[in-house]
């Protein structure tokens, strides 16, 4: 299964890690430090045209985790991986 982040961008849902409030993020020395090694590294996709409101970590096994910055918030991101036909997968 797939989960559209934005515009024509959808990652493997299996691959993702996380998905975060940008905003909240932004506020943790950890995270902050990741999302600047992550740019670093140019392993940062900006799906957003705007400023993001969710950061979603992808990694693919036997790569580099990439970093995708939505401009779909991460509670609308939850209900997107919830929802198939109306019925609620993490279940």
């Amino acid at each position: 299964m797939y989960l559209l982040i934005g515009d024509a961008f959808s990652v493997k849902k299996s691959d993702v890690v996380f998905i975060l409030d940008a905003d909240t993020a932004s506020r943790g020395k950890a995270t902050r430090t990741f999302w600047k090694q992550k740019e670093e590294e140019g392993l940062v996709i900006d799906c957003s045209d705007t400023i993001p409101l969710s950061l979603i970590c992808v990694q693919q096994r036997g790569k580099e985790a990439v970093l995708y910055l939505s401009r779909l918030s991460s509670k609308t991101l939850l209900a997107r991986w919830r929802t198939r036909k109306g019925r609620n997968e993490l279940d």
